[in-house]
C-alpha cells in the first residue's frame, strides 16, 4: 500500500508539473528543464518521508492505549454443527507467493536495466583508456579517440572532453567552435550528474511508463537548453546545425545518456529551433512567483501536514482478562466482556458479522452473574437461553441479512494431526491472547470459532474430527497460516460461505 500511494502521488506530481510547464513553452528550456528534473526527483522523495519530517516539529503527541485483552471461553457442551460451504479452488498460501515473485519481477527489470547502463559505460570506459590528450584551449581536459563516438562529455567529478580522430578535419574551425561550447555547457549545467540521477529513477521505477516519458522530455530540454546557449554566445545558427548534421552522419551517438554529447533529442526539431533562432522569453515576475509557489508548496506542503498531524503514541496497557462461562449450576458469568462480545457469544457470532449499535458496546466492560432461563441440556436450548437474558436485559432488537462471502475450511495438513487428545471432561476452554492460542479440552470447532475472529472471516471446521484436544498456538504477525500448520497440523484453504450478520436497531444499557 505504501509503494502504491508513492506511486499515484508523484503520478499526480509530474502530471501537475507538465501542465505547469505549458506556462513557459515560449520561456528557456533550462526553466523546462527544471520541472522535469523536479518531477523526477519527486519519485525518490515520498512525501512520506516529508510528512515525517513536518512530525518532528509538531507538538507533543496524543497518546493511543492500546489494551490486550485475554478471552477465557468456557463451553459445557459443544458447540452446533458448521454452516455449508462453497469450495473455492485455491489456497492461502498462493497470495502470500504473491509478493515474492512480484518482486522477483521488479530484480530482473532492475538487472537487466543496471547490466545496460554497465555494458555502455564499459564502452566509454574503453574508449577513455585509449585516448590521447588533445591541445585544445577548454576549462576541462581534452581528450581524442579512435572510436567513432560522438563528442561527450565523459564523468561527473572530474569531467573530460572526449572528440572522435579527425573530427578537426571533418568539421570547419567555427562548426568545431560551436561543439565543443555545446559541451562546455553541459559541463556548466552538470547534466550527467542529473542524468544519472534519472537513470537511477528508470532503474527502480523501470515498470512505470511515466519515468521513461520524463526521461526523454529531459533529454530534449536538455540540449534545447545547450542550444539556446551556444546560439546566445554568438556562434551563428546556419554553422551550428551543420556541424550537428556533420556530427550525426560521421559518428555514433552515445550509448548513455548520462555522457552528454550533441545529437540527442529530435534531431529536425532542434535544427528547425537552431535555425529559426527565435529569441525565447525571459521569466517575467509573475513567472517568477508562480515557479517559487509552486516550489514551497511541494515541500511545505507535506511538511505542514506532518506538523498538524503529529503521530499517535501508542500506550500498552496491561492485558485485561475477559471471561464467559456457564456454570453447572445453570448460572451464566461475564466478567470484562463488551455487550458485542455477549452478543458474539449468545448467537455463536464474530465481530464482523455484527453490525450497528451504540459505541459503549466495544468499550464499556460487563460484570453479569444471573440464573439462565430454560433448561441447558443441550446448545440450543443454552444459546437461546443466553439470546434471552440478552433481550430481558439489554432489551436487544436486530435484523438479520445472510450473503455469501469469503471464509476458511479448516483441514487436517498433508503431514497429519500434531494435536494431543485430552481427557474426557464437560469444561472446554479456549484462552486467547495476542500470538497465542491456548486449548484445554477444546474441539475444532471451538478452534475453527476462534480463528475466525483472528482471520475477519468465518471459518468451517471441515476436518471431520469430534474429540476434544489439548494444545498451543503461537504465532506471529502474518504467521497464523503456517504456524497453525507446523504445530497443530491443520491448514486453512479459501473457501466461500452464507454469513450470518446482524444489524443491531436497538440496545439498552444493562439493566439490574
Amino acid at each position: 500500500m505504501y509503494i502504491l500511494n508513492h506511486l499515484w502521488q508523484s503520478t499526480l506530481f509530474a502530471a501537475a508539473l507538465a501542465l505547469l510547464s505549458l506556462a513557459f513553452r515560449k520561456n528557456h528550456a533550462r526553466t523546462r528543464y527544471v520541472l522535469w528534473l523536479a518531477a523526477s526527483l519527486k519519485f525518490l522523495v515520498p512525501f512520506a518521508m516529508l510528512i515525517s519530517l513536518g512530525q518532528q516539529f509538531a507538538p507533543k503527541s496524543a497518546l493511543q492505549v492500546i489494551e490486550q485483552r485475554t478471552m477465557i471461553m468456557v463451553e459445557r457442551t459443544e458447540r452446533t454443527p458448521p454452516l455449508p460451504f462453497l469450495e473455492l479452488g485455491s489456497s492461502a498460501e498462493a497470495r502470500r507467493t504473491l509478493p515474492v515473485a512480484l518482486f522477483a519481477i521488479w530484480l530482473c527489470g532492475v538487472s537487466a536495466i543496471a547490466f545496460r547502463a554497465w555494458s555502455g559505460w564499459r564502452r566509454i570506459r574503453a574508449a577513455m583508456r585509449t585516448a590521447s590528450p588533445l591541445p585544445l584551449e577548454a576549462p576541462i581536459p581534452v581528450r581524442s579517440t579512435a572510436s567513432a563516438i560522438e563528442p561527450g562529455v565523459f564523468g561527473i567529478r572530474r569531467p573530460v572532453l572526449l572528440l572522435p580522430q579527425g573530427i578537426d578535419e571533418r568539421l570547419t574551425p567555427e562548426q568545431l567552435d560551436a561543439i565543443v561550447a555545446h559541451e562546455l555547457c553541459h559541463v556548466r549545467r552538470r547534466d550527467n550528474l542529473t542524468s544519472a540521477i534519472h537513470m537511477a529513477v528508470e532503474a527502480i521505477f523501470w515498470f512505470h511508463p511515466l519515468v521513461w516519458w520524463l526521461g526523454a522530455r529531459l533529454v530534449e530540454e536538455r540540449e534545447r537548453a545547450c542550444d539556446e546557449e551556444v546560439v546566445r554566445l554568438g556562434n551563428p545558427p546556419h554553422v551550428y546545425a551543420e556541424g550537428i548534421l556533420t556530427v550525426c552522419k560521421f559518428y555514433l551517438e552515445s550509448p548513455l545518456v548520462c555522457v552528454s554529447g550533441v545529437t540527442g533529442s529530435n534531431l529536425r526539431r532542434r535544427i528547425e529551433s537552431i535555425m529559426a533562432h527565435r529569441g525565447t522569453q525571459g521569466l517575467t515576475l509573475t513567472k517568477k512567483m508562480l515557479l517559487a509557489a509552486a516550489g514551497v508548496s511541494a515541500i511545505a506542503l507535506p511538511i505542514a501536514a506532518g506538523v498538524l498531524n503529529p503521530p499517535v503514541t501508542p500506550v500498552v496497557r496491561a492485558p485485561r482478562q475477559v471471561r464467559m462461562a456457564v456454570l453447572s449450576n445453570g448460572r451464566f458469568v461475564a466478567t470484562g466482556a463488551t455487550a458485542r462480545q455477549f452478543i458474539q457469544r449468545a448467537y455463536q457470532l464474530k465481530d464482523f458479522q455484527i453490525l450497528g449499535g451504540p459505541e459503549w458496546i466495544d468499550t464499556e466492560p460487563l460484570e453479569i452473574d444471573a440464573l439462565l432461563p430454560g433448561a441447558l441440556d443441550n446448545p440450543q436450548k443454552m444459546q437461546a437461553s443466553l439470546q434471552q437474558l440478552l433481550a430481558d436485559r439489554f432489551h436487544l432488537e436486530f435484523r438479520r441479512e445472510t450473503s455469501i462471502r469469503p471464509a476458511y475450511s479448516l483441514l487436517i495438513a498433508k503431514n497429519g494431526l500434531k494435536l494431543t487428545a485430552s481427557p474426557a471432561s464437560d469444561d472446554r476452554q479456549i484462552r486467547v491472547t495476542p500470538g497465542l492460542i491456548e486449548g484445554q479440552g477444546m474441539t475444532l470447532g471451538m478452534l475453527a470459532n476462534q480463528l475466525s475472529g483472528q482471520l475477519g472471516r468465518v471459518v468451517i471446521d471441515r476436518t471431520g474430527l469430534t474429540g476434544a484436544y489439548d494444545g498451543t498456538l503461537s504465532y506471529s504477525p502474518g504467521g497464523l497460516f503456517t504456524a497453525l500448520e507446523q504445530q497443530f497440523g491443520l491448514r486453512l484453504e479459501a473457501s466461500q460461505a452464507p454469513v450470518e450478520q446482524i444489524i443491531i436497531t436497538k440496545i439498552d444499557r444493562l439493566s439490574k
